[in-house]
């Protein structure tokens, strides 16, 4: 009889272990701030580096340079996120500076984004396969703006309005899991208006469901030869390095 329990012992030990990792598998990741001290503070200081924002119908604003800044509030959320773009152009036949109301000229202004770290496939243990996951921190686009040029004005909103979440996701370089760095480098790619990735895992249960997120950008035009459009789907390329203001760890 003694022998029969220890079995049992045994074999329920065994399942509570295999669904103790089957839920460390499955458990999103997290910010890890060394100390667990939150808010952890993060900025990426202005220097000369290019981000494309180009949609399907090759509609295209290149910005020069870029400045952010955030703070990490808990295991599972970034917010107050601030992005500036500088020396903001649109490509096209309406050709010219991009600015965002109430900036100066060539500026675009992003605020209150938040983002949230998420799994991009079941590579989990692959350090390219984490993300981060930027959404608005309100109702509401991702971004305003109004390009400028000898052939009139268009005024432009980047947000998703139909088939996916209004958010963009960005692949974490050059990090190992359980590593405390200094800094994370978030990088987005697309090709021709599509995001890469485009989709994010989902924890559900005991199971994983594709998240899909994208873009689109939508213009009016005002005045002159421009066109207006609707609902086109928008990549994002570029990075943002997140110098911190202590060591944090991706787990």
């Amino acid at each position: 009889m003694l022998s029969r329990y220890a079995g049992l012992a045994f074999i329920a030990a065994c399942v509570a272990c295999a669904l103790s990792a089957a839920n460390a598998l499955a458990a999103s990741p997290e910010f890890a701030p060394f100390g667990n001290i939150y808010p952890l503070g993060f900025r990426d200081s202005l220097e000369t580096r290019t981000t494309l924002l180009e949609t399907a119908e090759s509609r295209s604003i290149e910005c020069k340079e870029l400045e952010a800044k955030g703070e990490v509030v808990s295991a599972t959320e970034a917010k107050n996120i601030e992005i500036t773009l500088r020396k903001c152009k649109s490509l096209g036949l309406v050709s010219g500076s991009c600015t965002t109301t109430g900036q100066a000229s060539e500026v675009i202004k992003i605020k209150g984004l938040k983002a949230k770290p998420v799994f991009i496939n079941e590579k989990r243990k692959l350090k390219e396969e984490r993300g981060l996951d930027f959404t608005p921190g309100a109702a509401g686009p991702l971004a305003e703006f109004t390009c400028s040029g000898p052939l009139g004005s268009d005024e432009l909103v980047v947000e998703n309005t139909f088939g996916g979440e209004n958010s963009v996701i960005g692949v974490i370089k050059g990090t190992e899991v359980d590593e405390q760095e200094e800094e994370l480098t978030i990088t987005f790619s697309q090709a021709k208006g599509v995001q890469s990735p485009t989709e994010w895992e989902e924890e559900f249960g005991m199971t994983f469901t594709r998240k899909r997120d994208f873009l689109e950008m939508e213009g009016v035009n005002s005045v002159g030869f421009g066109e207006s459009f609707l609902d086109e789907q928008t990549g994002l390329r570029g990075t943002i390095t997140m110098e911190l203001d202590g060591t944090m760890a991706i787990t």
